[in-house]
């Protein structure tokens, strides 16, 4: 696990050089795809860590953490690339995968972790449960990748807003949850989230588009955001307590996650092609979310049956 974050990271690295030069769009296209791969399967090796240096118990908190870090450092990214250079915010993307290979080179390596690694197969009591864990994460992210589609454009204006509020609210919402007592039952948190983004579409729907309407907008959408990112990861941290080959665990997670995604800018791609009204078009979202939303709470329960039998 170690050695394939450190590798991630390298290649990162190595692939990140080339967008510093107007080389040709297909060597762009290769190191942008060579280094998501790679960094998928090193941040996918983190879960081996994870699970081995994390009580049970403070998982959520790690992962909230992690979370909440990352976005605050990626929004003073984007505002020293949009409002300074572009080759600064490259060039600070660059220094942070440094900071990061340093700090995972410290990182100590237990029998353990070899022989979690060095399995190849995942318990045959966990297939079922992960097979439920996918279909939840790639339902609740589909909002991530309509939103993505749906409201980014209509605010695109409002760049001296939007460059840094957008994960404000998504940072707040983490930083909640991460600090409930732990008899809290976060999994009503989840009616919560479903309450917010339906309001969400329907304030985009009844506002205009301005900094206020984006405030509100923004707030609801990206703060149910937070609320379902840090559920599924402390789901997948629970997870980790019932099989061998965490990082296989974690990445599957992470995959579901990028596949929702991909499926909701897809199907926000499709709804704004028909050219039709702004109305129209939330209103479609809208449908979409309310069918998927509706489908959240027995997969909920259905996961935690499973997880609670093992």
């Amino acid at each position: 696990a170690k050695k394939a974050m450190l590798y991630g990271i390298g290649i990162s690295l190595v692939g990140s050089i080339p967008f510093f030069f107007s080389v040709s769009f297909l060597l762009w296209e290769v190191s942008l795809i060579a280094c998501a791969l790679v960094s998928g399967g090193a941040v996918a090796s983190w879960g081996c860590f994870l699970k081995s240096w994390t009580p049970k118990n403070e998982r959520i908190k790690t992962c909230a953490d992690v979370l909440i870090y990352s976005n605050i450092m990626m929004i003073f990214i984007n505002l020293m690339a949009i409002y300074l250079s572009p080759f600064i915010g490259l060039g600070l993307s660059m220094l942070a995968l440094i900071l990061a290979g340093l700090f995972t080179a410290l990182l100590p390596v237990t029998k353990e972790q070899i022989a979690e690694v060095s399995d190849a197969k995942v318990s045959l009591s966990l297939k079922e449960p992960m097979l439920f864990l996918i279909l939840f994460v790639v339902i609740i992210t589909i909002n991530s990748g309509l939103m993505y589609q749906v409201f980014n454009p209509a605010f695109e204006h409002l760049t001296w807003l939007t460059s840094w509020y957008w994960a404000v609210p998504y940072i707040v919402a983490l930083i909640i949850m991460r600090n409930l007592p732990t008899k809290v039952k976060r999994s009503y948190f989840l009616y919560v989230g479903m309450a917010m983004i339906m309001t969400s579409f329907i304030a985009f729907m009844l506002l205009d588009r301005s900094a206020v309407s984006y405030f509100v907008v923004d707030t609801l959408m990206l703060g149910a955001c937070g609320i379902f990112d840090l559920f599924w990861w402390s789901i997948i941290g629970e997870m980790l307590e019932h099989s061998d080959q965490p990082v296989k665990i974690f990445g599957i997670g992470l995959s579901a996650n990028v596949f929702g995604v991909l499926l909701g800018g897809l199907l926000g791609s499709s709804i704004t092609s028909l050219n039709v009204s702004s109305a129209s078009v939330t209103v479609i979202a809208l449908t979409v979310i309310c069918i998927t939303l509706a489908i959240l709470p027995p997969l909920n329960n259905q996961l935690m049956l499973l997880l609670k039998s093992r």
